[in-house]
């Protein structure tokens, strides 16, 4: 995992974005990404992660910029494999400051987490 920040962040999002949503085609991908399938804390489809990693070039952490990553990554996933996130993608440019912010603490503590769990 090269940036384990951003993919955390990236997971809380699409995860607070799937219960929100409930986008079939999004609980699909989370399940691929979830680093809680497997007892090593990584994705259980490092495919995916790598994508996502080497996909665009906006690595800003910024709300807009992050999220506008996020959104060309799902836009990629559908038209490489026929997959429907528009519900997913309206949820995301509706996401506002504050929900974005409480989403970065969120992933920060799950990171922390996971770096203790490595490291035991």
């Amino acid at each position: 995992m090269k940036d384990s920040k951003k993919f955390w962040l990236l997971f809380v999002i699409l995860e607070k974005c799937y219960f929100s949503c409930l986008d079939d085609d999004l609980g699909g991908l989370l399940g691929a990404l979830s680093p809680d399938l497997w007892g090593d804390g990584y994705p259980a489809d490092m495919a995916i992660l790598r994508d996502w990693e080497e996909g665009g070039s906006n690595n800003s952490e910024e709300k807009d910029g992050f999220v506008n990553r996020i959104v060309s990554f799902l836009r990629s996933y559908s038209n490489s494999y026929g997959f429907d996130f528009n519900k997913a993608i309206e949820w995301l440019q509706k996401m506002t400051l504050s929900d974005y912010q409480e989403y970065q603490r969120v992933a920060e503590q799950k990171e922390k987490e996971w770096r203790s769990r490595l490291s035991d």
